[in-house]
């Protein structure tokens, strides 16, 4: 019991640190359209993957901040979505800045289990789409556990706390000044 209270009273500091002043995790570049005043992601593309694809744009379509829609006749593409068969990259997915259109590439090669990690479940794509798509709206890899953002063949299907104070500090100090 000494050793758990001791662990508790080590490392609940840190957790509160990390929660009120922690650093947050974000890239130098984003597919997200402020123009007009809007915040959105115009989409063109497919992939195999289309519950997968709707499920994760459902997550982070309700947190609200970014649209991220279907491109249509009358807007502007911003990022290109494709699946690749890629043997010899060890990624399962990619989010990538182009002068035009960014990018997001899902590897055929993991997810659909010709790798010998062996095919992904559904939540594992939901995963990798969803730590894609959080490239996509400017948000970084960190290692916290339950995040999007979090590296690897995860299960996550939605945003959790770092994922949603990150997305909250771009809404609130960079997507404005864009």
């Amino acid at each position: 019991m000494k050793k758990i209270i001791f662990w508790l009273a080590l490392l609940l500091p840190l957790l509160i640190i990390n929660t009120v002043f922690g650093i947050n995790y974000i890239l130098s570049s984003n597919s997200v359209d402020t123009s007009w005043g809007l915040k959105e992601i115009r989409w063109w593309g497919s992939t195999k993957y289309t519950s997968e694809w709707s499920s994760v744009v459902s997550s982070w379509n309700s947190y609200g901040i970014v649209n991220i829609a279907p491109d249509i006749a009358s807007t502007y593409e911003d990022l290109n979505i494709a699946d690749v068969y890629a043997a010899n990259v060890v990624r399962s997915g990619r989010q990538w800045v182009s002068i035009w259109v960014d990018n997001i590439e899902l590897n055929k090669w993991y997810m659909d289990g010709y790798s010998s990690v062996g095919a992904y479940t559904s939540s594992q794509k939901k995963h990798n789409i969803g730590h894609e798509l959080g490239h996509a709206l400017w948000l970084q890899h960190h290692s916290l556990s339950w995040n999007f953002l979090e590296s690897w063949k995860r299960s996550t299907t939605s945003l959790w706390t770092q994922d949603k104070k990150d997305y909250d500090y771009l809404n609130s100090y960079i997507y404005p000044n864009q």
